[in-house]
């Protein structure tokens, strides 16, 4: 029996770094949909228009990480089920499905009760205290998991604000047709 490929820290970084970002991605382009023309001045935008913008922000930044993005909804989906359990326990409203290979692996599960995923700030915050700890090389405090969580945002906001008419692009499509595929995907960030 051979034993199993290391992984070298490096990757392990470069895997933290894209992660961490596309996790607050999320969050970013809903902020930067809302801003508005003038300081003091904020957009109107729907709860539909505001989850478009969101998934997509997830899905660009996927993208500016080298990632190949298989599928982009706001469509709910009651097998994804996410949050602690009881009345805090709700169901994924968007989601996107990425990964590192060019062949999408295929569709999620239709059936069965999987485990309760994480919120997306909840894992950010947990790769953030791990990136803290392994960049300083001493025990993350929240202070360090803080700063971590701003530079990143910031990062998120410099790619998402480079990239903005294609996250415009994608969320008007999204809320149209509330699931962009691959092909979708690839034709619209094409025609930006």
């Amino acid at each position: 029996m051979s034993a199993a490929p290391e992984i070298s820290a490096d990757v392990n970084l470069r895997w933290a770094e894209s992660e961490l970002r596309m996790l607050l991605s999320g969050r970013v382009a809903v902020r930067l949909a809302l801003r508005g023309s003038e300081p003091g001045w904020r957009r109107m935008r729907s709860e539909t228009e505001l989850r478009c913008f969101h998934e997509v922000g997830h899905c660009v930044s996927a993208l500016g990480s080298e990632r190949y993005v298989y599928e982009v909804t706001i469509s709910p989906n009651a097998y994804l089920q996410v949050g602690k359990g009881g009345p805090e326990y709700r169901f994924a409203g968007g989601f996107i499905r990425q990964g590192t290979s060019a062949e999408d692996p295929g569709s999620l599960p239709k059936e069965g009760r999987p485990d309760a995923l994480e919120t997306d700030e909840t894992r950010a915050i947990r790769i953030a205290r791990i990136f803290a700890m392994t960049t300083l090389d001493k025990p993350a405090t929240w202070q360090s998991t803080l700063k971590v969580i701003r530079d990143f945002q910031a990062r998120s906001e410099a790619l998402l604000t480079a990239n903005w008419r294609i996250v415009q692009k994608l969320a008007e499509a999204l809320e149209i047709h509330r699931t962009l595929g691959q092909s979708d995907i690839a034709r619209l960030v094409g025609r930006a």
